[in-house]
């Protein structure tokens, strides 16, 4: 959702044209480059509520997760980097 807000701050800037589906495709433009940085297509209603459903799941859990857990997670997280 955050990509299909334009975002000038974090100099990108989105662009809407019509697949040859007539699905909209959204366009993440980079203004100093012209150069397309991610591009994908518009999600339904449907779509939407059900990847919202899901991250409620998924936080409601990690929410319940000790501190020490969430710390000892995301160090291994770190060090895969």
């Amino acid at each position: 959702m955050k990509d299909v807000i334009d975002n000038k701050s974090a100099g990108l800037s989105n662009k809407s044209e019509q697949s040859k589906s007539d699905k909209t495709s959204i366009k993440t433009i980079n203004p100093a480059t012209n150069e397309v940085v991610k591009s994908f297509e518009e999600m339904t209603e449907q779509e939407i509520e059900s990847a919202l459903s899901t991250a409620d799941k998924a936080f409601q859990d990690w929410k319940k997760t000790s501190y020490e857990k969430r710390a000892n997670l995301l160090h291994k997280v770190a060090s895969l980097m």
